[in-house]
């Protein structure tokens, strides 16, 4: 995995630097991150991960683990976790796209995606933890064949606001172009249609395909990675009603080499989410 420190418009941009993640497979192979940071710590750790491992495209080890770090750059797994926190599915199904946050009572929730290939089911389930190392059974909060309903979803972050609702943004991958949606869920845990987000600016010309979204105090903010499943450059967008995000120039342009494309990307906010 590699992580950029730095700041945009090339002020004081740090160097990539690559970081070592232990999974639970031992190939240290890893993809769609999500990083949770709590300045005061939650639980003895200041950064939490979820991640999948995928060595060498191999989906059947791309299952949710979590990790924790003092210092987002040492990772470990909790003492006395055992990763994942759920399993393969079996079959032609597969597990993706973690997303990691805690609400305002203190709980932890890992949300993923399920996949099944060449057919119409999708899941977006949670487990959520008090402590990190101990997690609830799974429930699932979309369960829909996208044959049927008309949107395929990927790569959601499921944001807890706090007066108890949330809201989830996900790529939806059914057609091209591929678009950011956006739902919530009331207190009384029912979903709303989805809505189309409009990304202005340098990045409403390239097709979304993995995001990572958090709400600092009013502003939303999000993370585009461009393309396709192959990945591309990665943008940087805000918005004040979480509809309608402008973007500005890349906020780190793809290299000729090894980082000739991004896949997902995460993000850490400096202030928490409100």
């Amino acid at each position: 995995m590699e992580t950029r420190h730095g700041k945009q418009d090339g002020r004081d941009d740090a160097a990539l630097r690559l970081l070592t993640i232990p999974t639970y497979e031992g190939s240290g192979m890893v993809v769609h991150p999500s990083v949770y940071f709590s300045p005061d710590g939650w639980n003895g750790y200041c950064y939490w991960m979820a991640m999948t491992p995928y060595p060498l495209g191999d989906s059947t080890k791309e299952n949710p683990s979590i990790l924790c770090s003092v210092d987002g750059s040492t990772w470990a797994v909790p003492t006395g976790l055992t990763n994942p926190i759920d399993a393969y599915p079996g079959g032609i199904a597969y597990n993706s796209d973690p997303y990691l946050t805690v609400d305002s009572t203190g709980l932890m929730w890992c949300w993923w995606r399920t996949a099944f290939r060449s057919i119409g089911p999708e899941v977006i389930a949670h487990r959520t933890s008090t402590d990190g190392v101990t997690w609830s059974t799974m429930a699932v909060e979309w369960n829909y064949d996208y044959a049927v309903t008309g949107y395929r979803l990927i790569s959601p972050s499921v944001i807890p606001q706090k007066d108890g609702t949330w809201v989830m943004y996900a790529v939806d991958i059914l057609a091209t172009p591929y678009k950011v949606v956006r739902s919530t869920r009331a207190t009384n845990d029912t979903w709303s249609a989805l809505q189309t987000v409009a990304i202005m600016g340098g990045a409403s010309a390239a097709q979304p395909w993995h995001i990572d979204v958090h709400k600092v105090g009013d502003e939303w903010q999000m993370l585009v990675t461009d393309s396709s499943e192959r990945g591309g450059d990665l943008w940087a967008a805000v918005s004040h009603d979480g509809l309608n995000f402008a973007a500005g120039s890349k906020f780190v342009a793809r290299g000729t080499g090894w980082n000739s494309a991004y896949y997902k990307s995460c993000f850490v906010p400096a202030t928490q989410e409100g």
